[in-house]
């Protein structure tokens, strides 16, 4: 969805990974008006995407039936992580992927800057 050639030196580049298209759009919108540089995925594929973003934000629903293979997921995602997600389960997803920041909701645009800014420092494309 995005041209990463257009990419701003020192821009925060960051990857969702959001299934839903609606959610994707609303995040991906709030993260353009703070300023972030973002890519959206559908779907978590074999492609590494460690090295290509300063931070992942991801739904706990794209892992579910990937609880085997989370220890590989976690070597092709950025170093960097916030995952979000509805319910217990999702928080215990968060602790075994090693995420550094758990939102119970997406739709709270402080709080997901707040996280972000947290986890990746404030410096960003604006």
């Amino acid at each position: 969805m995005n041209d990463r050639n257009s990419m701003s030196d020192g821009c925060r580049r960051v990857l969702l990974l959001e299934q839903n298209s609606s959610i994707a759009k609303f995040l991906s919108i709030i993260l353009r008006k703070s300023g972030f540089d973002v890519m959206v995925e559908g779907a978590i594929n074999g492609k590494d995407l460690s090295s290509d973003f300063d931070l992942a934000i991801l739904s706990s629903a794209m892992l579910l039936n990937k609880l085997p293979e989370i220890e590989s997921l976690r070597r092709r995602l950025p170093s960097r992580i916030i995952l979000y997600g509805p319910d217990f389960y999702s928080k215990e997803l968060a602790r075994k992927l090693g995420a550094h920041a758990f939102l119970e909701e997406f739709y709270e645009p402080d709080k997901l800057i707040d996280a972000i800014k947290t986890v990746i420092g404030t410096s960003h494309c604006k």
